[in-house]
């Protein structure tokens, strides 16, 4: 195996054990945990984006594993040879790799600018003695209502894309 193919592959495949970790971590234990904690869920969320590095990974990762794979898919295809893209191979890799793709920008489409008004009124309430008016709380829950639910959409998308990876190599 060539030296490009084996840092392809540590990038490929260690960044989408990072990408698909915090994604199941997020929909399963994280989000559930934060709905109890009220008031508190939405500081603890401020903290790890403020004093961690998970903001700055997770802008990076996916478009790296998505980079990566675009690159070890082009590799093994022979330049996306139709013949071997058409094969049961090609097929179960294509699909995980547009499944992935899919799960990036659901999050960058939808999930995004959902985290960006979360974090927009939690300044505004913040600012304003750390009360949020009924309009502001109303939002909220609607926008975290709708992060749980694309939270567990993600998930699944890339749940399905690491089975599709997973198992191409030995589908005939």
């Amino acid at each position: 195996m060539s030296t490009e193919l084996i840092v392809l592959r540590i990038l490929h495949i260690g960044g989408g054990v990072v990408w698909a970790g915090w994604v199941f971590s997020l929909a399963f234990f994280i989000s559930p945990a934060l709905e109890g904690m009220g008031a508190a869920g939405g500081s603890f969320m401020q903290n790890v984006g403020s004093r961690t590095k998970l903001t700055q990974v997770m802008r990076i990762v996916p478009p790296l594993v998505i980079l990566s794979g675009f690159r070890l898919l082009w590799v093994v295809s022979g330049g996306f040879d139709s013949v071997w893209l058409s094969s049961a191979h090609g097929i179960t890799l294509t699909a995980g790799s547009l499944l992935g793709i899919l799960a990036f920008v659901y999050g960058m489409i939808v999930m995004m600018p959902k985290s960006s008004r979360i974090a927009a009124i939690g300044k505004a309430v913040a600012a304003n003695g750390g009360v949020p008016t009924p309009e502001q709380g109303a939002e909220l829950a609607k926008i975290k209502a709708g992060m749980k639910q694309g939270g567990i959409v993600i998930a699944w998308i890339v749940g399905l894309t690491v089975i599709l990876m997973s198992i191409a190599r030995n589908v005939y």
